[in-house]
């Protein structure tokens, strides 16, 4: 059973239909696709839909290597936590026996 959705998309005055599992998050995500295009727009009128494109998908890309970036510092920090409240588990335990 297909529950695919049929959605249509209006980014930058150009018009997408797609099919697609979650439509909600499409069009929050067609929103800010729309945004950023419009963004980059107002700072040179002379730039066609196809360089706002790129330039919002390379926006994108940079954020998001930013926050794997930050992710991955996250993670670290839980495993160093992690591992020095596995100490103090450990030892605190055994201090409790005496």
């Amino acid at each position: 059973m297909d529950n695919k959705k049929r959605v249509k998309l209006s980014i930058f005055h150009q018009t997408i239909h797609l099919r697609c599992t979650s439509p909600d998050e499409m069009y929050t995500l067609a929103r800010e696709v729309d945004r950023r295009m419009a963004e980059f727009a107002e700072q040179d009128d002379r730039i066609s839909v196809t360089q706002l494109a790129i330039l919002a998908a390379l926006s994108f890309a940079q954020e998001n290597i930013e926050v794997s970036g930050t992710v991955a510092q996250l993670e670290h920090q839980v495993n160093v936590l992690t591992q020095q409240l596995a100490q103090l588990k450990t030892n605190g335990g055994a201090q409790s026996n005496y």
